[in-house]
């Protein structure tokens, strides 16, 4: 059974760490399955459209996002191909909350598109290309595994 696990929020310093690749034998391995559940349902919980492992409190670079045929596993991902053009976007995150709001909010600037390579959950390589709001998230969560976050590039925060 999937159990929501405790958002980190900034400024817990396991945020700012850049994760770690995942060992490879921790793929397909129950454990890391059921890690996959729990930050899914945490995802679902926090109504979130991704989640990185750093922000559960797991030094890993590995992240959850949601796509358009459903939540996807990216392991260990790599930036193979990032726009020249960019968006404007308002962007939130689960790891900053606000006083009064649920969340904090910025305006941030992100590539239009995106491709990323990455293994699946039972390390099978794949390749995606996200445009527009899936390719904030892609770069969002990224992020995450390099200890950024949105507010350290938002051009103006707001609840």
């Amino acid at each position: 059974m999937s159990k929501a696990m405790k958002v980190l929020c900034e400024p817990d310093p396991i945020l700012r760490k850049v994760c770690e690749s995942v060992p490879l034998q921790e793929l397909g391995t129950k454990k890391f399955l059921d890690l996959i559940k729990d930050m899914e349902k945490t995802m679902e919980v926090e109504k979130g459209v991704g989640i990185a492992a750093p922000q559960v409190g797991i030094n890993w670079r590995m992240f959850i996002a949601e796509t358009k045929d459903g939540n996807k596993v990216f392991v260990n991902p790599e930036f193979v191909v990032k726009s020249f053009k960019v968006i404007d976007y308002e962007e939130g995150c689960l790891s900053v909350p606000g006083e009064k709001a649920h969340r904090k909010w910025g305006a941030t600037r992100r590539h239009r598109s995106v491709t990323v390579k990455a293994l699946d959950e039972n390390g099978q390589e794949f390749e995606i290309k996200g445009e527009g709001l899936l390719s904030i998230i892609l770069q969002h969560e990224y992020d995450h595994l390099d200890g950024r976050l949105f507010i350290d590039h938002a051009s103006e925060l707001w609840e």
